[in-house]
């Protein structure tokens, strides 16, 4: 599992998260001053989000390579990186505030090297044949813990000099431990910015997708809204038709109707059997001859002279 850095508080029995993610943070140790830690992680980013996209950062993984980090207990949150290799930076310890020692096996065993926060130069100190295994400062003297025969042995190193400068060369198996390395490394990053392109890619259709089915909602929306505005307009169009259109009332002249039954009764075939003649009251008589007079109006002529005939 992870680990994280934390500090407890004894007078108020409670502690403070310093660290809090995915990777692991190991040999915390505190600055002279008391108001900073530094410690080993194997981290590849000061903080597990994105400051540009706001997300969080795909966890690229190499549990073993360790760096340095130096972190403030006023903003835990802003990490610094000290020491950026392709090798084992662990178990660091401040000489004071300016010098930090460190073991790592950047030449292929561990030996132990000094960071100056001042001009950020790293020297190696120690040169033995063996790699040490870990260290502890007591006054003036360094004591040492190396393997001798397969077996760990503790070494007094009195009245050290820490600023003394060595350098050994890398050995054949650190050249191809760093050469795998830097091709899976390689290899990783590639993997990671497929991963993020593939991720994006997804992102990207997932949006297409959506900005598609809004179209599609869009236009069912507009035309459902559209039937509804031609069938409103259509009940508007008839209640205007019905209310605006004048009613005609017709009226039937009594003459007229006597007419009709004057040319119905002459449209009746006649039975020439059973004929019997009808008389005509004098009054009768005049009123028959007045509706005929209508109905068959001769048409008016005119003579050579210009009277009417």
């Amino acid at each position: 599992g992870k680990s994280s850095i934390l500090i407890y508080d004894f007078k108020r029995r409670n502690y403070q998260k310093i660290t809090d993610d995915q990777y692991d943070d190991l040999h915390p140790k505190f600055m002279p001053d008391g108001k900073s830690i530094i410690f080993t992680s194997n981290r590849q980013f000061t903080t597990s989000v994105d400051p540009k996209s706001g997300k969080s950062r795909l966890l690229v993984d190499t549990p073993d390579k360790f760096s340095l980090y130096w972190v403030s207990l006023k903003k835990p949150s802003e990490l610094h990186r000290i020491t950026s290799t392709l090798s084992m930076d662990i178990r660091p310890t401040a000489l004071n505030n300016n010098e930090i020692l460190f073991l790592s096996d950047q030449r292929g065993i561990f030996h132990l090297y000094k960071y100056d926060t001042r001009s950020q130069i790293t020297t190696q100190v120690t040169n033995f044949k063996q790699s040490i295994k870990d260290y502890e400062i007591v006054g003036k003297d360094l004591f040492i813990i190396m393997y001798n025969n397969g077996k760990e042995n503790i070494y007094r190193l009195k009245n050290f000099d820490f600023n003394q400068t060595n350098f050994s060369p890398k050995t054949y198996r650190q050249e191809i431990v760093d050469a795998r390395y830097i091709q899976a490394l390689k290899k990783k990053r590639e993997e990671l910015k497929r991963l993020q392109k593939l991720k994006e890619e997804k992102e990207r259709r997932e949006l297409l997708e959506k900005q598609r089915q809004d179209s599609i909602l869009r236009a069912q929306a507009d035309s459902l809204l559209k039937i509804k505005e031609d069938s409103t307009l259509n009940e508007v169009i008839d209640s205007l038709g019905t209310s605006g259109q004048d009613t005609v009332s017709t009226t039937t002249d009594p003459e007229d109707e006597d007419n009709a039954d004057f040319l119905d009764e002459e449209d009746e075939e006649i039975d020439t059997d059973n004929y019997q003649f009808d008389t005509f009251s004098k009054g009768k008589r005049q009123q028959f001859l007045d509706r005929f007079k209508n109905i068959y109006k001769p048409e008016e002529t005119v003579d050579e002279s210009g009277k009417k005939v």
